[in-house]
């Protein structure tokens, strides 16, 4: 069993929304128009989580990875999923259970995301607009990205904790590295795009299988 936290910052993709196949998409489209081979969405898995410019230059064959067409290749997919970022996009089961949970307790919940803020904004509001978020962050101009803890520590000054009070809850080693790098609670999901391995190799010192799993573990 563990303390409840004062606030949790969670990840989006992969961790409150199940989103690699409208992700997936939008990159093969981009891919496609460029007349280069697509992947397999299973493989998106791995490409995502460091923002839409690692994502582009680790779909392009390593031969076209220059800056123009990378910046090609982000426009594409920009333009595609600007459209079609809720087709096939889920909420995970039971993630609701476990932000309602929270929220009733008065724990204050946040996103911090690697997509553009921007579009992460309208997601949230779609997905869980009758939720309150403290903040909803993701990519913008000069902000570093994660797993630079940057972000997440203003989110801790905001709220006026410390961050060894905060989980944060993600599905990759990008996730467990920034809770690390800002001091905070890291605490692993296995339902998302990355395995339990991944997890534990980068000191996850909480893994959950179930969202109200991190629920019980802090209610006693």
């Amino acid at each position: 069993m563990y303390s409840s936290p004062k606030a949790v910052i969670f990840d989006l993709d992969g961790t409150l929304l199940n989103t690699i196949e409208d992700i997936a998409d939008s990159c093969n489209h981009a891919l496609t128009l460029l007349g280069h081979p697509t992947h397999p969405t299973s493989d998106y898995c791995y490409f995502v989580g460091n923002g839409i410019a690692a994502l582009a230059r680790a779909i392009l064959p390593i031969s076209q990875r220059t800056e123009d067409n990378i910046n090609t290749c982000v426009s594409l997919i920009s333009n595609h999923y600007d459209g079609n970022w809720k087709s096939k996009t889920a909420i995970y089961p039971g993630v609701m259970d476990l932000l309602q949970s929270l929220t009733g307790k008065d724990i204050p919940i946040n996103i911090l995301s690697n997509k553009n803020e921007a579009t992460v904004q309208t997601m949230a509001a779609y997905y869980f607009g009758d939720l309150h978020f403290s903040h909803i962050l993701g990519t913008v101009n000069h902000a570093r990205k994660k797993p630079h803890p940057g972000r997440a520590l203003a989110i801790a000054h905001s709220l006026q904790l410390q961050p060894a009070d905060i989980m944060f809850i993600g599905d990759s080693k990008v996730d467990m590295q920034t809770a690390q790098n800002g001091g905070m609670i890291s605490v692993g999901v296995t339902w998302g795009f990355r395995s339990r391995q991944e997890l534990q190799d980068h000191d996850a010192q909480i893994i959950i299988d179930t969202p109200m799993a991190l629920w019980d573990s802090i209610n006693p």
